[in-house]
């Protein structure tokens, strides 16, 4: 399906725009505009087009739901072709509009869609950068599309996957000789035991007098260190006293001198607290500062009283302050009333001018103080100008009238004469248009038949193929679905039984062979042990007894007895005859193993061990081929009930997973048989509306007078019916409206006459009415509205001059009444101030009330200064007293605070308190000097360290001392030579004591030759069955590689193919087993995940995997066009020209619009891809007038 129009009526907020899509070469169309111009917007049109507009649009913005529409053109590969409309419906139902609003069919676009929905193509077809970017990760995750397709191509391997796994299992247990060494692994241990082995027989056998010289070695070394250790614990003993001595020396001397000198303090200074200096400072300085306070406060007091006086006393202005104020606040009225009075005379003077000459205009001589007695009246006034606007509307409504009257007339006179003229049918064609009505609601009859016969070939070739596919099954699908089969849950627990029962069976086998093995090597080391000489054990050491007992028998009956021995028993004790040799030889054997039963005890201990060991694992094969058979015999069983289980459908079924796929394939068949029926169902309908829909036609062309034979076609039939009942409904209707319209002329002609008689009556009664009123107005009785209109005009004017005079004149009186008052108000409160106001000047008012203003400003001044100089004294007279008792409180603390003490009142307290002071240092001194002596008298007492201290002079002390350290030193050299000794000892005893015998060590290097030999001929089975497996797997896998991987990996190559080391193709690895996983292949051979991959890179694997599953779409279904918006955002210029080749190469497939807002973008297009390939629809930026453009590159 392609779209050729695109036509968004009202939507979002575009209106009335057509994108015209059609071009049979172009490959790609680019809508080009800047972001805001509604790319997004025609995005979203073309799925609410196709599948209907959702009930809560995010596009209704502009126009109500009611009005919007979004039609387009649109044709499929059958050729068919549609025009039509989408509006906004609570539903989808019914929203399918003809271009001319009729109501199509839900069903008419299906010939067009297939079986697409909305869901498939917004996440297939119609993307923008996000939904590529979630679709492409979708498609990759676990159970996504392509992870199940690539299931698909490896899933022939299940069971070769498992055998390599269980070859790697074996190989991780067993070791592997080309990795890393591992001590824990067994062919590892065995090359370890070798190596041992051959390392002690190169050693030397043990001696026994190098046992004893070594024993005596170390006993002297001991002795030795024990000498040593007791020397020099007796040295630091004494180096210990003689260190503390000299320690503790300086601290004595200094404890005795700080003991003299407190001797020397009096008896006061020792008692004396160390706060006694602060208290008393602090009181001394309180006092001094009470009684410099007190000085101040006497200074300021006699200061303060002397200002007081030399201060003049105020006047009585304060005693009129609120006349004196209200006159102040009042100035300023006062000379802006002075100011206004000439303006207010101006005034009047300009308004009798103008009302003069008003009254001129009007030819009257009139006094223009007296003009209002003679102005016209209001309501002449209103009757006037409502008369001259009655007398327009009047003249304007005869004028109108008869206008209409004419042309009605000349109307009815042209329908007349057309009436005359016309010819056609004169019945009504209703039946033939509810006829074509009944067909036309039951769609496109011709299309559906046609999408029904399709709809029913494909049903048929799907059932067909789906059959064909089905293995094991050679009849008919209704005779497959008819066939009893298991429940698909049933199967699924046999497939579990199934590989239980393999598995139990491979666990079997596995354990069998792992026990023959571990036999095998028990056999190869029992070998390997006597490949140097029998093994003296005491079966062995019997036997040779035994046979040197026969030997002798036959010897005492041949030699002693004179008797010939039997032949049989002599030729088995000896082949060669030689009787007496070989029993001389028997003899030695015998004695040999005896002896050497003492020395070779390990081998024969190993001997036994092994044998114990061969016989356990004797047994435990006997139980593991037991258990092979059990398991053997359980699947045989299994595989019985399995075939039972599919008698009554298939005789020889496959494994359960086998069938459980069969079962899969076998529903899709059912399923495609069910989907047949109903294609034949509604084939049968269609065929049946087909059949209707034709007599109905029929029908009306007989109504018509149409003949019916000529066409073969019913939609060619159609079209002729449908074009004769246009031309016949449009001769009826034209008829119809076209007397109806006579009729309703005729009607309107008489009614405008007796109108246009009525207008005139009404003209002449306002005429009478008009004279008489311009007459009052002292105006001619012919005179025009326009001129009493002038002269109306001209009394407002003067009306409102008039006013405007009388209220200048009330305001000039009351203007001169208030000057006046203000004056008066002046000269009372002068003759009230008397003397205090006789030099004012009252010629000035305005000069005479500020200076009253200013008079009792100041004296109001001085008052406030007398009483904040009052207030001070006050203040000062306070601070004075509380002074004076401050200084006398002070002194009573000091003297309280020398009594405490027990200091007399001339005593230096300064002096004495430096006395205190010194005394308390040196006592702390003296306790710091013991607490230090303590310390370093290694809890001696005093007495006892000046004892001790007093039994050597302090020279001897230091040449002792430097005598003992050499002695140390010599002693501790020595001493570590012992340790030393004794250390080298012990490792040649332990030496001594570890060694073994050269035949047990060559013993223990054969064995573990002939192990490293099993392991390594295991290892290399093993190694090169799993290299087989892996490489078959490669070649199946490549073999059966899917073929959506193949097609994006040529895309991918072809996209991301930029850079250093550019990707080259797709592949997929199985990791974790045979989990898939896709990953990209670079063209160093490198591979690279998915999560490595830029941003960049990963989006265009997304968009080369889309392209790859669209053209795969395309090839099974019906197309559709693929609308991207953006896809680029992340690609650079060089991978943005490949990109587009792409979808160009899509354009082949399906039609393609990719839309975009990068110039890059669109210039890449035109430079790269081929002439004629690509059209170019431009977007102007929102709010201006939508433009589009097709460019032909």
């Amino acid at each position: 399906m392609k779209l050729e129009t695109l036509t968004l009526e009202r939507y979002g907020r575009f209106e009335d725009l057509t994108l015209d899509l059609t071009g049979n070469d172009v490959r790609l169309h680019i809508v080009f505009g800047p972001n805001e111009a509604g790319k997004s917007t025609l995005l979203s049109s073309v799925a609410d087009l196709l599948f209907g507009i959702p009930m809560r649009s995010p596009y209704g913005f502009q126009f109500d739901y009611s009005q919007m529409r979004v039609g387009a053109t649109i044709a499929n590969d059958a050729g068919d072709r549609l025009s039509f409309k989408r509006r906004k419906g609570r539903g989808t139902s019914g929203t399918l509009l003809s271009e001319q609003e009729a109501t199509l069919p839900d069903q008419a676009l299906t010939r067009f869609l297939g079986t697409a929905d909305r869901e498939l193509f917004e996440r297939m077809f119609g993307l923008d950068h996000q939904r590529l970017r979630t679709g492409g990760k979708k498609m990759l995750e676990n159970g996504g599309d392509l992870t199940t397709s690539l299931f698909e191509a490896g899933s022939g391997l299940t069971r070769v996957g498992d055998a390599l796994r269980r070859i790697d299992e074996e190989i991780g247990k067993l070791g592997a000789l080309d990795q890393r060494k591992a001590a824990g692994k067994p062919i590892w241990q065995q090359i370890d035991r070798f190596t041992k082995a051959q390392q002690a027989m190169r050693a030397d056998a043990l001696k026994t007098d190098e046992w004893r010289q070594a024993e005596a070695s170390l006993a002297a070394a001991h002795e030795r260190r024990r000498t040593l250790d007791e020397a020099m614990t007796q040295l630091r003993r004494k180096r210990s006293r003689l260190e503390r001595i000299r320690r503790v020396s300086p601290i004595l001397v200094a404890i005795q001198q700080r003991e003299d000198q407190l001797t020397t303090f009096s008896p006061t200074a020792a008692l004396l607290p160390e706060s006694f200096e602060r208290e008393w400072r602090a009181l001394d300085s309180a006092a001094r500062e009470a009684a410099a306070g007190s000085k101040r406060a006497e200074d300021l007091l006699r200061q303060l009283e002397t200002e007081i006086g030399a201060e003049p006393k105020p006047e009585s202005f304060q005693a009129r302050a609120d006349e004196i104020t209200v006159l102040n606040e009042a100035l300023g009225d006062y000379r802006r009333k002075v100011a206004d009075e000439p303006k207010l005379m101006r005034d009047k003077a300009n308004d009798d001018s103008q009302i003069a000459g008003y009254l001129q205009q009007l030819g009257l001589a009139l006094d223009p103080a007296a003009v209002e007695v003679h102005m016209p009246s209001v309501p002449l006034i209103s009757k006037l100008r409502e008369l001259a606007r009655g007398g327009q509307a009047v003249q304007s409504r005869l004028e109108g009238l008869e206008a209409d009257l004419k042309e009605a007339q000349e109307t009815l006179e042209a329908a007349q004469r057309k009436l005359q003229t016309l010819s056609g049918p004169t019945e009504d064609p209703a039946d033939t248009s509810e006829m074509l009505n009944e067909v036309l609601q039951l769609g496109d009859v011709s299309g559906l038949l046609a999408q029904a016969e399709a709809g029913n070939a494909n049903a048929t070739r799907d059932l067909a193929e789906a059959l064909a596919r089905l293995p094991r099954w050679t009849g008919t699908a209704e005779d497959l679905a008819a066939r009893p089969v298991p429940p698909l849950e049933l199967v699924s627990q046999y497939e579990q039984t199934w590989r239980k029962a393999i598995d139990s069976h491979e666990t079997a086998e596995r354990k069998l062979l792992e026990t023959e093995n571990e036999l095998q090597q028990v056999k190869a080391e029992i070998i390997g042990l006597s490949a140097t000489g029998e093994v003296p054990s005491p079966a062995a050491v019997k036997a040779a007894r035994d046979h040197r007992d026969k030997g002798w028998r036959l010897v005492r009956t041949h030699l002693v007895d004179g008797h010939e021995p039997a032949i049989d028993e002599l030729t088995a004790f000896t082949p060669t005859g030689d009787l007496a040799g070989t029993f001389e030889t028997a003899l030695r054997h015998a004695d040999e193993l005896v002896d050497r039963r003492e020395h070779e005890g390990h081998r024969v201990v190993r001997l036994g061990d092994l044998s114990a060991l061969k016989e356990r694992l004797a047994v435990t094969l006997d139980a593991a081929r037991a258990a092979k058979e059990r398991a053997h015999a359980e699947l045989c069983s299994l595989q019985d009930r399995w075939t039972a289980l599919w008698a009554g459908c298939i005789a020889d079924p496959g494994t359960p997973t086998e069938m459980l796929a069969w079962l899969r394939q076998r529903d899709d068949v059912v399923r495609l048989l069910t989907a047949y029926r109903k294609t034949m169902e509604a084939l049968d309908e269609s065929r049946a509306i087909a059949a209707n829909a034709h007599r109905h036609v029929t029908k009306a062309a007989e109504l018509l007078g149409l003949s019916t034979g000529q066409d073969k076609e019913f939609s060619a039939l159609l079209r002729r019916v449908r074009q004769a009942h246009s031309s016949a409904l449009k001769t009826w209707t034209e008829r119809q409206a076209l007397a109806a319209s006579l009729q309703d002329t005729q009607h309107r002609v008489a009614r405008l006459e007796k109108d246009v008689a009525r207008a005139a009556a009404e003209r002449a009664g306002w005429l009478a009415q008009w004279e008489e009123a311009v007459t009052r107005l002292h105006l001619p009785a012919d005179a025009s509205p326009a001129e009493a209109e002038a002269a109306l005009s001209i009394w407002d004017a003067i009306r409102d001059r008039s006013t405007n005079r009388s209220q200048t004149m009330r305001r000039l009186e009351g203007l001169r009444k208030d000057l006046q008052q203000f004056r008066n108000d002046l000269h009372s409160l002068r003759a009230s101030l008397g003397a205090m106001a006789a030099d004012l000047e009252m010629a000035d008012p305005e000069k005479a009330v500020r200076t009253l203003y200013e008079r009792l400003r100041n004296d109001m001044l001085q008052t406030e200064k007398l009483a904040e100089l009052a207030r001070r004294v006050e203040k000062a007279r306070n601070s004075h007293t509380n002074a004076l008792e401050t200084l006398g409180i002070a002194k009573e603390r000091l003297e309280h605070l020398l009594r405490q003490h027990g200091l007399d009142a001339d005593a230096d307290p300064v002096a004495v308190a430096v006395e205190a002071q010194e005394h308390r240092k040196i006592a702390s001194e003296l306790a710091e000097k013991r607490n230090e002596l303590a310390q370093a008298g290694d809890g001696l007492g005093e007495d006892e360290l000046r004892e001790e201290a007093g039994s050597i002079s302090p020279d001897e002390s230091s040449a002792e001392l430097s005598t003992l350290e050499q002695e140390e030193e010599h002693l501790v050299g020595e001493s570590q030579a012992a340790a030393q000794a004794e250390t080298e000892a012990n490792r040649l005893l332990r030496d001594l004591a570890g060694r073994k015998g050269a035949a047990e060590a060559a013993q223990e290097a054969q064995n573990a030759a002939l192990g490293i030999g099993v392991c390594a001929e295991r290892w290399m089975r093993l190694e090169a069955a799993r290299r087989i497996l892996d490489r078959a797997m490669e070649r199946y896998r490549a073999a059966n590689e899917h073929p959506l991987v193949r097609r994006a990996s040529e895309i991918f190559g072809l996209v991301a193919g930029t850079g250093s080391n550019p990707f080259e193709r797709l592949a997929v690895r199985y990791r974790d087993g045979d989990a898939p996983t896709l990953i990209g292949v670079r063209a160093d051979g490198s591979d690279c995940d998915i999560e490595g991959m830029s941003e960049g890179t990963r989006d265009q694997l997304y968009l080369a995997l889309r392209i790859a599953t669209i053209e795969r779409h395309v090839a099974e279904n019906e197309a559709l066009p693929f609308l991207a918006d953006d896809l680029f955002i992340t690609s650079d210029d060089e991978r943005v020209v490949p990109g587009l080749a792409a979808l160009a190469e899509l354009g082949r497939s399906t039609q393609v619009i990719l839309f975009t807002h990068h110039r890059h973008v669109l210039d890449a297009a035109f430079s790269t891809l081929p002439s004629g390939s690509v059209m170019v629809h431009r977007l102007q930026p929102h709010g201006r007038p939508v433009e589009l453009r097709a460019v032909a590159s």
